[in-house]
């Protein structure tokens, strides 16, 4: 029988080479602010509009949410500031407009697997378990 390695705390002691900086929200959103006012391209716009709506503590009802959550905080410590707006809107786009159902010009986010071997266990990742494996090929 193949053995199948255990997922156990695999990013657990998983270091950033940069500083750790501060997290400021309301930085974050000031930055978004001003990317709202000097951005001409109307989608973009629109895009960072939604960002600041659901970033700011707005009490209004929305069913599908951009949160900012906990590994993409730490992500936006190690970037630089004039990198941020950039950064939210492709994360934007990449996590809500699946959920709204809109379809875009371009995927956002491509993700390529040139194997199915990989040493980074990672907890969502289903490759290394065999029940949820999609994949129908078997060795002889």
């Amino acid at each position: 029988m193949k053995n199948i390695y255990k997922k156990h705390n695999s990013f657990s002691n998983f270091k950033l080479s940069k500083e750790n900086k501060f997290f400021d929200l309301n930085k974050i959103i000031n930055i978004l602010k001003l990317e709202i006012k000097k951005e001409k391209n109307l989608f973009k716009k629109n895009i960072f509009e939604n960002l600041v709506f659901d970033l700011s503590d707005n009490k209004r009802e929305k069913k599908i949410v951009f949160k900012l959550t906990p590994n993409v905080i730490e992500e936006i410590k190690t970037i630089d500031e004039k990198e941020i707006a950039n950064y939210l809107y492709h994360r934007y786009r990449y996590e809500i407009f699946p959920q709204k159902k809109i379809l875009d010009d371009f995927p956002p986010y491509l993700q390529i697997e040139p194997t199915s071997i990989c040493n980074y266990r990672c907890v969502f990742c289903y490759q290394t378990d065999n029940k949820k494996h999609t994949c129908n090929y078997k060795l002889k």
